[in-house]
């Protein structure tokens, strides 16, 4: 029984002892968290959607890149590499990342049908490069050679004048048109060789203030009896035309109505497929510029063979004299070609 007591003494003494020891000793001090820093930039032509901060080690982080409109994602630098978009980086050192873009490049191709020559220029352009970048914008100039005039563009611009500007926001074809012009413009025949149907171009740039802007030209029609017909102003005229040579290769039309004078028309150039001359008359003074219709039939124009004058010979000589055309002749011999083609055109 003694043995049992003083037993149970030791025991208790002994976790006395243990239980003072364990509460005078400090605790273990806890393990510090290990973190990194990362920093992500843009090169010029976009953007990333996180541009860093402070992570814990090994964590992931996930980094877009989106390109600005013109540029394209190429690849990232710096502690990462590839072109990988979305990026996902682990955190285990420091780290600096840069997205690089790059402007988007287009083909510009330039083609030519007839005699002339192209030109180009870079007008505007963010940056200076021998390639066309997104967002460039490139001049074209279309030069006739000598006999030849431009017509228009097609491809990518349908534009008729010969300088455009192309803003360069994909790939593009162009093709400049040229064409031989008619010399002479009469037939051994003496035919007007502009006969058919002429749809006229609509005038580009600003509001036209001077005369022209009292009238508007929509069609003409020169058909090979000797007749005409305008649409101007939604009015239909129809009349006879006879087409002179003034001077050596220049010819000028004179349009009537019975025998009343119903204008003229100037500085004609004619090809194949387009035709363009002043129109000169009391209530109008246009430059025009047309196409011709192919769709058009002479012999389908329920005008043809309606339209007849009466104008004498004697009549019609001195409507031209009263025009002073003869005056401004330079020799008696175009006087007298002017006068075989006048009666030719009246027997």
């Amino acid at each position: 029984m003694k043995f049992l007591l003083k037993s149970s003494l030791l025991i208790f003494s002994l976790f006395l002892f243990i239980y003072s020891c364990s509460k005078d000793s400090p605790l273990p001090a806890p393990t510090p968290t290990v973190t990194y820093t990362l920093t992500a930039i843009a090169s010029e032509g976009g953007t990333v959607n996180n541009t860093g901060g402070t992570h814990n080690a090994n964590s992931s982080v996930s980094i877009t890149a989106t390109a600005d409109a013109g540029y394209e994602f190429t690849s990232w630098s710096g502690d990462a590499s590839g072109t990988d978009n979305p990026l996902t980086v682990s955190m285990n050192s420091n780290k600096t990342i840069t997205a690089n873009f790059i402007r988007t490049q287009y083909t510009l191709s330039v083609g030519k049908i007839g005699d002339g020559t192209i030109t180009q220029e870079v007008i505007s352009s963010d940056k200076t490069s021998e390639e066309y970048n997104s967002g460039d914008v490139v001049r074209l100039i279309a030069t006739p050679s000598s006999g030849s005039i431009f017509n228009s563009w097609s491809g990518s611009s349908t534009e008729t004048t010969n300088q455009i500007d192309v803003t360069i926001d994909g790939t593009k074809s162009v093709t400049a048109t040229f064409e031989e012009t008619i010399s002479q413009v009469l037939s051994d025949n003496n035919e007007f060789l502009g006969v058919g149907k002429w749809k006229i171009r609509k005038k580009t740039g600003g509001t036209d203030t001077s005369k022209s802007a009292e009238c508007e030209i929509e069609e003409t029609i020169f058909r090979s009896d000797g007749t005409y017909t305008v649409l101007i102003d939604d009015d239909v005229i129809s009349g006879t035309y006879i087409v002179s040579e003034v001077q050596s290769l220049i010819f000028n039309i004179f349009l009537m109505i019975g025998e009343t004078d119903a204008g003229r028309i100037e500085d004609l150039v004619l090809t194949n497929s387009f035709i363009s001359f002043t129109f000169i008359s009391s209530g109008c003074n246009s430059s025009i510029q047309a196409d011709k219709d192919d769709t058009y039939v002479e012999s389908e124009d329920p005008i043809t063979g309606t339209v007849t004058s009466t104008t004498s010979q004697a009549q019609l000589f001195l409507w031209l004299a009263n025009q002073q055309y003869f005056f401004k002749l330079e020799t008696p011999l175009q006087t007298q070609e002017l006068l075989h083609q006048v009666m030719w055109m009246v027997i």
